[in-house]
């Protein structure tokens, strides 16, 4: 996979080291969190420190980070004799894209390290947080200082001169898309094997959740629809109707899905046990719909809630379903995108006229 490098036009570092390390519960003296760090093999060189499955739900989640670098590379970043200390300050930055949380947090420099203590509130986060930290000039040096290698020094206070491994922090297990879950098959509808699809043949598609895996049939005969879902078109009539119809099936399926898994739990009257479906895409569906419930329930209590709306509310399950299915498949952005499609389609008419 293609590779991309920033090239900077001074001496700037990409060897700082991050771990993070000790995380502990300031409100449950003694709770120990075991979160599995994960190391990935990618061009954006992520680390990950997944906390999604948690058994008990957590408020706030405090943990140590330190930050360091080789003792070579970071003098290659300031001039002869300069203070390391007072010249170059790190910083670890705070990144949450579900909540557009960012905070940039100043970490100390002790003994060659650059230490710092973090606090994040599960209420204002969600997914994945990205920790990375970075190294800037603290102070503006003179015009032609000179550089300890052949590159040019950053001279001016703020300029960034260095930068980390990210880690990931994954709180929630992540969406899932459809891909991977559900089979997708072509079909035309008016020569299906199925009766309920040759008798609904300019139907758009149909769930079949009878067998071993759930299949999403697809009506070849709506020629526009197919060609529209293959388009890779930014603009125009196929890129508003690509996210349009997405937006649609997604949603729909997604909520099928929902039903399915929570008809499938078993929750004997008396017992405080309950069954998890015995279908292995069942129990990934239930994983998917839990995580997006409110997180100060313990997750048994959240199915335990799912079971009691399905035998005594109905009426409050399926909206509430149907709610989380919007979530999950971002229904939200994907109308964004058909906007932004229609938008630019517009905007390049009347450039052209």
């Amino acid at each position: 996979m293609p590779q991309t490098k920033l090239l900077y036009p001074y001496e700037y570092s990409s060897q700082i080291r991050l771990v993070a390390r000790d995380p502990y519960d300031p409100a449950e003296e003694g709770r120990v969190f075991k979160w599995a760090t994960v190391e990935e093999e990618s061009s954006e060189e992520v680390s990950t420190l997944d906390l999604s499955h948690e058994d008990r739900p957590w408020a706030r989640i405090c943990f140590k980070v330190e930050a360091s670098m080789p003792e070579e590379e970071l003098a290659e970043l300031v001039p002869l004799g300069a203070d390391v200390s007072s010249d170059l300050h790190m910083y670890l930055s705070i990144i949450c894209p579900a909540t557009r949380l960012r905070e940039a947090v100043e970490l100390v420099r002790d003994d060659n390290v650059w230490r710092g203590d973090i606090t994040i509130r599960h209420s204002h986060v969600r997914g994945t947080v990205q920790l990375t930290p970075f190294l800037v000039r603290a102070t503006d040096l003179p015009a032609g200082t000179a550089p300890t290698s052949g590159l040019m020094l950053a001279t001016d206070h703020a300029m960034r001169v260095g930068e980390g491994r990210r880690l990931a922090l994954v709180v929630d297990p992540p969406n899932r898309s459809l891909k991977g879950l559900v089979k997708t098959v072509w079909e035309r509808f008016g020569e299906s094997s199925d009766a309920t699809r040759r008798s609904n043949d300019s139907l758009p598609f149909d769930l079949d959740l009878g067998g071993e895996e759930p299949v999403l049939f697809l009506n070849s005969s709506q020629t526009g629809m197919r060609a529209a879902l293959h388009s890779r078109a930014r603009t125009g009539a196929a890129a508003v109707m690509r996210h349009t119809v997405n937006a649609a099936i997604a949603q729909s399926v997604w909520l099928q899905l929902f039903l399915a898994a929570v008809a499938g739990l078993d929750c004997s009257e008396g017992s405080e046990e309950i069954g998890l479906p015995s279908q292995q895409w069942k129990r990934r569906v239930l994983d998917t719909l839990v995580a997006q419930l409110p997180s100060n329930l313990p997750r048994d209590e959240r199915i335990r809630s799912l079971v009691q709306m399905r035998d005594d509310q109905m009426e409050t399950l399926v909206p509430r379903l149907a709610f989380v299915a919007q979530r999950v498949v971002r229904m939200g952005r994907l109308i964004r995108d058909a906007e932004r499609a229609a938008e630019r389609f517009l905007d390049l008419q009347e450039g052209s006229a």
